[in-house]
């Protein structure tokens, strides 16, 4: 549950960002216009993208917009049913969502997508954008996990879930022994805290109080 709710948090910081950046780049770029980013590795490069990569299948938008939305809808409900356990496969997943859901957008709102990020030492590389990024990163990790990775079968999640529940079971078994225990200490406090007199209205072993009337033992007749 925590590896989900991890990586959701970082595919949803990675979507805002994607958004922020094309809208910065509209409202402060015109169309082809460039601007340095990072020394001469980086600039930024005002790019509209009616397609793919290398502006492949260009004109297509709603083409590319049911493709995008099936495999967008298809990772999510890989996700949903918990179909994938390991790390690597569920970061990827996650990533590839994120950029999918950011492309998506600009296709369904705008039309095309916008693109930034243009590679100075490689000029020939398509402009890019964060979408992109978090897409071809979740495809590399995937690749690995559908290599090397193994994911556990249904009898080891079996064991692991009963692991949990007996790990659980455990701890709530020792707070409540914590709690009598607590609750038996009180009581024996309290006990001990109060006045305890022998039935009969007698007076305790050792008592200074002497009764108000009556004869002695050594009182004649």
């Amino acid at each position: 549950m925590l590896l989900y709710v991890l990586s959701s948090v970082v595919a949803l910081g990675l979507l805002i960002v994607d958004q922020w950046s094309k809208a910065w780049v509209t409202q402060h770029m015109n169309l082809g216009e460039t601007a340095p980013l990072l020394g001469n590795l980086l600039e930024l490069n005002c790019v509209h993208n009616y397609g793919v990569a290398w502006s492949l299948f260009s004109g297509m938008r709603w083409v590319l917009v049911i493709v995008t939305g099936c495999i967008v809808a298809a990772v999510a409900a890989v996700l949903a049913l918990r179909l994938i356990r390991h790390p690597a496969g569920v970061f990827a997943a996650f990533l590839i969502l994120s950029g999918g859901l950011g492309n998506l957008i600009d296709r369904i709102f705008r039309g095309y997508v916008v693109d930034m990020i243009h590679l100075l030492f490689w000029p020939s590389y398509p402009t890019f954008n964060v979408a992109d990024m978090c897409v071809v990163t979740g495809c590399v990790i995937w690749i690995f996990y559908a290599l090397f990775a193994r994911e556990p079968s249904p009898e080891e999640l079996a064991k692991q879930r009963e692991k949990v529940r007996a790990a659980r079971q455990a701890r709530r078994n020792a707070l409540m022994r914590e709690h009598h225990g607590a609750s038996s200490v009180r009581t024996s406090v309290d006990y001990g805290s109060g006045d305890v007199k022998p039935s009969g209205g007698g007076n305790l072993p050792g008592s200074k109080d002497r009764p108000a009337t009556g004869k002695g033992d050594g009182d004649s007749p």
